[in-house]
């Protein structure tokens, strides 16, 4: 996949079309569609009935880019905001997230296009990985630049909690769904 189709277009299809920029609009809505797809598909491939391999988000992460899998994870989120079965602390992240209201000439709102449609369980798990996967994407920008992270930063991301803390499963590579 090309770079550019790894950053989101953040406007709505009237700025788009007043702008000359509609090309690069389809386009993100497109690749927003084909990443809701991929990240269907990793779960029914990473997911055995009973644990989410820790693994599942990676591939959708180096493939469309953080942005573009927090994009659509958190459009997910945000029009299922009424799901108890999402945690928390994933749905103050979707709203952390930038995002543009989008909707057509009827009203309705274009980012259900690509609203993912898996348990919604299994999905708050993959979210959680995904996550896991941007701050690992962060950290190795930071380290790039020569910048290590803070302790606190670290603590933020969960890093430092993951490997204190012993996971139930003898397989080290799945997590539990609950």
């Amino acid at each position: 996949m090309m770079a550019e189709n790894k950053t989101v277009y953040l406007h709505d299809a009237a700025y788009a079309r007043a702008n000359g920029e509609i090309e690069q609009y389809h386009r993100s809505r497109k690749t927003n569609i084909d990443c809701k797809r991929a990240i269907e598909s990793a779960i029914r491939e990473n997911f055995d009935g009973m644990y989410l391999n820790h693994d599942a988000a990676k591939p959708v992460v180096e493939q469309f880019g953080a942005e573009r899998v927090a994009h659509v994870l958190a459009a997910t989120v945000r029009y299922f905001d009424w799901d108890g079965r999402f945690s928390r602390d994933n749905k103050a992240w979707a709203q952390t997230v930038p995002f543009v209201q989008d909707t057509d000439s009827l009203g309705m709102d274009r980012s259900t296009e690509y609203v993912v449609e898996s348990h919604p369980t299994v999905l708050d798990g993959f979210i959680k990985l995904a996550r896991k996967e941007f701050a690992q994407e962060k950290d190795k920008e930071k380290s790039a630049d020569g910048k290590r992270p803070s302790a606190l930063e670290q603590l933020k991301s969960g890093k430092d909690s993951q490997q204190a803390r012993p996971t139930s499963s003898p397989n080290k590579r799945h997590e539990e769904v609950r």
